[in-house]
């Protein structure tokens, strides 16, 4: 039902349930009855996460590069090697020796030809579910270089991820606004993208700005979502406001040029999206960097390494959770703290995989594929039923 139909229903059951002035001679007056609201349905528990893998196509910087198993150039079909075998499967091969090295079993896959918007049809109902006040969450992941930042941003050409879900999130919010905040963890440093900083604020490892409070993040454990206190939000009622708060934070996002990638991210990147009591959480993860292949040195090769570890603590809790573990390490890393709850059964997730199919990047695609095959093995978190009321004599 929508608006005008409901104020018209609420009016006529007001109008209708009126009483009469009581007195002498005049009718009974009538009880008034309050106009039936509808149940609102409750959600489902968030399932197991879901992984969805991206192979983007071939980039001009890759054509030439060596592998080095093989030492043969890659150019061309002739030397990819990872193939998308059909909607759920892939497959990764040496192309040199024409052997299979392993095939990879996963919920969607998208070939080099599939647009951002195809990916996202896959994970619309994560924006619906948070419209309805649940919470959902996408992680993207990948090595440096495999098309993570342009599937979560876009272009102008294309829009990306978090783009599409703001505006499919305000869409089914039906006049409610969505609310916007961004964080950047860098060197362990959590900062507040949307709040303008000094060079000195560039300096504090986990202030926001000069003018700022501190960011602290609560909660994360037991499978819950955490809390961010401090960071800023910023209220857009139009998708034109959202996406400009958007690019506003991404503009202020640690880049570096390496051997791999010209605008590598030295950061991963949270943005929470909150609709009432809803939120669609969507991280952009750095990528995983090979520092021979990179060339990182100096303040690069330092995030390289800092990059790397807090990768590596997001592995542990995979594997924590995929065992059915009593403690996941959920504290080896703040960004283990931040996204460790949306595997874990805080939210309803989708784990967004991207890799290049050169042969050059063979083994980091097979890494990636790895970790999106132990994400698939993480079970659903289990629901305990809340315990039927004591019967109480009468």
């Amino acid at each position: 039902m929508g608006t005008s139909a409901t104020a018209t229903a609420v009016a006529e059951a007001s109008s209708g349930t009126a009483a009469s002035p009581g007195g002498r001679g005049s009718a009974p007056a009538a009880i008034s009855v309050a106009p039936r609201v509808p149940a609102v349905k409750p959600l489902p528990p968030p399932a197991a996460p879901r992984v969805l893998v991206r192979c983007r196509p071939p980039c001009v910087e890759d054509v030439g590069a060596r592998d080095g198993s093989t030492g043969g150039s890659t150019s061309g079909s002739t030397h990819r090697a990872v193939n998308v075998l059909d909607s759920t499967s892939l497959e990764v091969r040496d192309p040199a020796l024409g052997t299979l090295i392993r095939r990879f079993a996963v919920d969607s896959a998208y070939g080099e030809a599939s647009k951002t918007g195809d990916v996202f049809s896959s994970m619309r109902g994560l924006a619906h579910r948070a419209a309805q006040g649940g919470t959902s969450a996408v992680i993207a992941y990948g090595p440096t270089g495999a098309g993570k930042t342009h599937t979560m941003y876009g272009d102008i050409k294309e829009p990306g991820i978090v783009s599409l879900a703001a505006a499919e999130l305000l869409h089914k919010a039906a006049g409610r606004p969505v609310h916007i905040s961004m964080l950047e963890l860098h060197n362990e440093g959590l900062s507040d993208l949307l709040v303008q900083k000094t060079p000195a604020d560039r300096l504090r490892p986990v202030a926001s700005s000069s003018n700022g409070p501190p960011l602290e993040v609560r909660g994360g454990t037991g499978g819950t979502m955490p809390i961010i206190e401090g960071a800023r939000e910023v209220t857009a009622a139009t998708v034109a406001s959202c996406l400009s708060t958007i690019r506003t934070g991404l503009a202020r996002r640690q880049v570096a040029a390496t051997m791999v990638n010209a605008t590598s991210s030295r950061s991963h990147v949270v943005v929470v999206l909150r609709c009432g009591t809803g939120s669609f959480t969507l991280v952009d993860l750095a990528g995983v960097e090979r520092v021979k292949r990179s060339g990182a040195e100096g303040s690069i090769l330092k995030e390289a390494q800092s990059i790397n570890r807090s990768l590596q603590s997001i592995g542990d809790v995979v594997d924590a959770l995929r065992r059915g573990a009593n403690h996941v390490p959920v504290r080896n890393s703040r960004l283990a703290r931040l996204i460790s709850g949306a595997l874990g059964g805080g939210a309803e997730t989708t784990v967004l995989v991207c890799v290049s199919p050169e042969s050059g990047r063979r083994d980091e695609a097979v890494a990636a594929l790895c970790f999106a095959d132990r994400v698939r093995r993480i079970p659903a978190k289990e629901i305990t039923p809340a315990p039927a009321p004591k019967a109480t004599r009468p």
